[in-house]
């Protein structure tokens, strides 16, 4: 899912905003995301496959870092919350 603006993402409550270093590198591995993310309502998520880091942005008001990290694991996906 494409991130909103920022502005939208503010107004939603209670939202936090989640960074993390992944070892996503193709687009298989992140329709895998996109299928372990769907079941979340009102959650925002991104990841940039050009930055070499492949960074996870995830705007939610209901999971917690280590839930995502979780839920990421479940599709194969290794996540390092940065700060």
């Amino acid at each position: 899912m494409i991130l909103p603006d920022i502005e939208t993402i503010c107004t939603v409550a209670d939202s936090q905003i989640y960074v993390f270093k992944t070892n996503v590198h193709s687009h298989r591995i992140l329709r895998a995301l996109e299928q372990a993310l769907a079941p979340f309502p009102n959650l925002y998520w991104s990841v940039d496959l050009d930055d070499e880091d492949r960074v996870l942005r995830v705007v939610s008001a209901t999971l917690t870092a280590s839930q995502i990290r979780q839920v990421a694991a479940l599709a194969g996906i290794r996540c390092e919350e940065l700060a």
